[in-house]
């Protein structure tokens, strides 16, 4: 990812662009730690056998620590103090709101994460003014901007049983869906969404769908459900007619081949497939 200088975006947005690039601002990036994948936590469960069973890997919260050059206006009376309590104010976001660490390119943001300043730390004593800011977050990931994040509408073919279609994730770290699609066909047996990685598993939905159902699956980690709106009435949970063993599909980076085993499955007209890609680091 390049990128030219990350924002602290508070009370007070602070800009802080890569040593060398702005030698007039107030602030400057001397050095950043944290901004690359976060360790993984892995589970193994040990059996009475040589070995183990993996159980889950879970990526750990990102934790970064930026030093920051102070560079005060001397000409106009700005001193590092005043500096200093502008950075100050990062600590106390309003309403006990997050920060966040914007990662940009000129005046574009291209992934942020959110979190909250756990010590500012400065070197009062040095004859070049500077600030260590530890942050936690609460995401291993940056994401990209927006609420929402990026609409797909996929290519679909189709054979006798399957339609098929690819979703692409445009980010670096797995991340969930929200799929919209309507059954034109009712379809009275399971539904079921495969990605080409069998092994990966699917999901099944065992649900009675009338011709003109909106199902929508959203694998999000925060958000999961599924739920079917009937032609012309009120979106319903049917999270509970989803198969136990089902797993909660996740895009990889890249190009996720898929399949329902409905061959007439089309998309609506608005919204089809929403994305919001995440990045294991700069």
């Amino acid at each position: 990812m390049k990128y030219t200088k990350i924002r602290l975006a508070g009370p007070t947005n602070i800009d802080l662009p890569l040593k060398g690039l702005d030698p007039l601002g107030p602030f400057v990036l001397k050095s950043a730690d944290g901004l690359g994948p976060t360790p993984v936590d892995v589970f193994i469960e040990d059996t009475m056998f040589a070995g183990g069973v993996f159980q889950n890997a879970r990526p750990r919260n990102r934790d970064s620590t930026l030093t920051v050059g102070l560079q005060p206006s001397w000409d106009t009376g700005q001193t590092s103090e005043d500096l200093r309590t502008m950075l100050y104010s990062l600590m106390t976001p309003w309403f006990g709101n997050f920060i966040k660490m914007q990662i940009m390119d000129g005046d574009t943001v291209l992934a942020e994460a959110e979190g909250r300043v756990r010590s500012l730390e400065p070197n009062l004593f040095s004859k070049d003014p500077e600030v260590v800011i530890d942050i936690g977050f609460i995401t291993p990931y940056f994401w990209s901007p927006g609420i929402f994040g990026q609409y797909q509408q996929p290519a679909l073919t189709r054979d006798a049983s399957y339609t098929y279609f690819t979703l692409n994730n445009p980010g670096t770290a797995p991340v969930g869906v929200v799929l919209n699609m309507v059954l034109p066909v009712a379809h009275n047996y399971s539904l079921q969404l495969f990605p080409e990685q069998t092994s990966y598993g699917y999901m099944t939905i065992s649900h009675n769908f009338a011709a003109g159902d909106m199902v929508q699956i959203d694998t999000r980690d925060a958000t999961r459900n599924v739920s079917v709106t009937p032609n012309g009435g009120n979106a319903v949970s049917i999270v509970d007619d989803l198969g136990a063993s089902s797993p909660w599909l996740q895009l990889h980076p890249g190009d996720n081949p898929m399949k329902i085993n409905d061959p007439n499955m089309t998309w609506p007209a608005l919204f089809p497939a929403v994305i919001k890609p995440a990045y294991l680091g700069v």
